[in-house]
């Protein structure tokens, strides 16, 4: 009888145990005209994306991307320039945003430079690629909103595990 308690005692533990390590999403739906798919296939075929060896999309409030990730970064072409922060984008935004991760090749400002006031370059730009970006697009609308950040250190953005997951509301 002792043995028989034993092994459901420990069943039970191990149950509990093996519930908290599974994976759980308890943030509430959020409105999307795509799915994580669309948006993955969305920043896969911008121009300023060649290379990709990894890719991944969270969906999440704007607010959410700020209060974990910090204001958006504007990165220049170059990779070693300092990024501008914040780009008119701040907190008190609750629209739903996709916020896709691509590591590999990214040129935040684009492959070919804008100019402005003068004849466009036919050439790439002179700046080596990022090797990361995160890519907010709009979720409602389905539409690019912002790159929210770049980097060469690494080659995955180290805030994007941290960054919450809802579900697409129904």
């Amino acid at each position: 009888m002792r043995t028989l308690l034993r092994a459901s005692i420990c069943l039970g533990l191990l149950g509990l145990g093996c519930d908290q390590l599974a994976p759980t999403n308890t943030e509430p739906p959020l409105p999307s005209k795509l799915q994580r798919d669309a948006a993955l296939a969305l920043v896969r075929g911008l121009d300023s994306v060649g290379r990709v060896d990894r890719a991944d999309a969270k969906l999440m409030t704007f607010d959410e991307y700020v209060r974990v990730a910090g204001p958006v970064r504007t990165h220049s072409g170059d990779p070693q320039a300092t990024p501008t922060v914040g780009f008119g984008l701040t907190l008190g935004q609750e629209r739903p945003v996709w916020a896709v991760a691509i590591s590999g090749q990214v040129w935040p400002s684009g492959r070919v430079p804008v100019f402005f006031g003068a004849a466009p370059s036919a050439t790439p730009t002179p700046y080596p690629p990022y090797r990361w970006a995160i890519f907010l697009i709009d979720a409602v609308p389905g539409t690019l909103m912002v790159i929210g950040d770049a980097g060469v250190g690494d080659v995955w953005p180290g805030v994007f595990a941290n960054l919450p997951n809802h579900r697409v509301a129904p």
